[in-house]
């Protein structure tokens, strides 16, 4: 299936759009006042890279995290789950017991716990669903991410688990869901905003959404190049997906606006600018519809809108002359004829 090609697994984690809001170093160096929680900033700094599979740089806020607050549950929490899956057992033990020893009572301690026994979703091998999905089985791979997790994804997995789910017939719905509920939650998860805006846009009735998404994506600065590349691929290829109208030259401005030298959408673009409006051919359509239904009024409305809107469409014109001679005593003799039959 074409739509699953710039499906970006292994990367975690768009409703109203939310503009995804990243935690910088910048900020955080001058957020020293009173009213702002650094040592916060930072977690959600840290939680963010690890998200993202940026695993320096987690570590590097964390640090600064537990440097700032040693007293933080969470602080140890996410030391011993991060190095649980990285596979380091015995840190990953050790913070377990520095957060039993000091917080016994805490949530923190108790989530830690349950990850070490159960085991973290993050050994989960997901390559054999990666693998079918990327080669455009997505039926297979959607059928082997519901095998993995049978009780709904971990976070971990959440965005490529519903992102193949949207693209398999019978589950559609369910992934659409799934990442708008994840966009809801976490607004600055980029990448379920990539990708509940791609999935928005296979449908035509959502499609201007997820592409104006897509838009406003683009326009963010501290994009990885996967995210940049997975966001021009999936607007590039909606472009071609839009009816080649007035009504999507706006679309294709965008476009170029970014990428000016994109020659195939300037070509669509020139050939949309001179094609007939969709709302011409629309009323067009009603006005003969109407008049075949013997109603004069709506087929004189519909055909002169059509008319105002491309005064050279013949068809129009025609069917406006057959609603005026349709008309009772219209000043045709038809007209004339089936009223006094009447």
């Amino acid at each position: 299936m074409r739509r699953l090609t710039a499906i970006r697994f292994g990367i975690t984690g768009v409703a109203a759009f939310a503009v995804p809001v990243v935690v910088c170093a910048e900020s955080l160096g001058t957020a020293a006042s009173s009213s702002v929680d650094v040592g916060n900033l930072l977690l959600q700094k840290a939680q963010y890279w690890h998200d993202h599979q940026e695993m320096d740089q987690a570590w590097q806020a964390l640090a600064q995290a537990a440097h700032l607050s040693p007293d933080n549950p969470r602080v140890l929490q996410l030391q011993g789950l991060w190095a649980h899956e990285g596979g380091d057992s015995v840190a990953a033990d050790a913070a377990l017991q520095t957060l039993t020893r000091r917080f016994p009572d805490a949530p923190e301690t108790q989530a830690l716990q349950a990850a070490l026994v159960h085991g973290h979703a993050q050994e989960i091998d997901v390559s054999g669903a990666r693998d079918l999905a990327k080669a455009g089985e997505t039926s297979a791979a959607a059928a082997a991410y519901r095998k993995l997790f049978p009780d709904g994804p971990p976070a971990a997995y959440a965005v490529e688990y519903y992102e193949t789910m949207a693209g398999a017939v019978g589950y559609r719905d369910k992934g659409r869901l799934g990442l708008k509920q994840l966009v809801e939650k976490n607004p600055n998860n980029l990448d379920a905003q990539i990708a509940y805006a791609q999935v928005l846009t296979w449908r035509p009735a959502t499609r201007l959404d997820g592409l104006q998404r897509l838009q406003k994506l683009a326009a963010l600065s501290g994009l990885s190049a996967s995210q940049s590349s997975a966001i021009d691929h999936a607007w590039s290829e909606t472009l071609h997906w839009l009816a080649q109208t007035p009504e999507s030259v706006p679309e294709y401005d965008a476009w170029l606006k970014v990428h000016p030298q994109d020659a195939d959408v300037k070509s669509i673009r020139e050939h949309a600018a001179v094609a007939e409006p969709e709302s011409a051919l629309l009323n067009r359509t009603q006005g003969y519809q109407a008049l075949a239904n013997d109603s004069v009024a709506d087929a004189d409305k519909y055909f002169s809108q059509a008319v105002t809107e491309r005064p050279t469409d013949g068809d129009a014109l025609g069917g406006l002359a057959g609603a005026y001679a349709a008309r009772p005593y219209g000043g045709s003799q038809r007209s004339f004829g089936k009223s006094r039959a009447g």
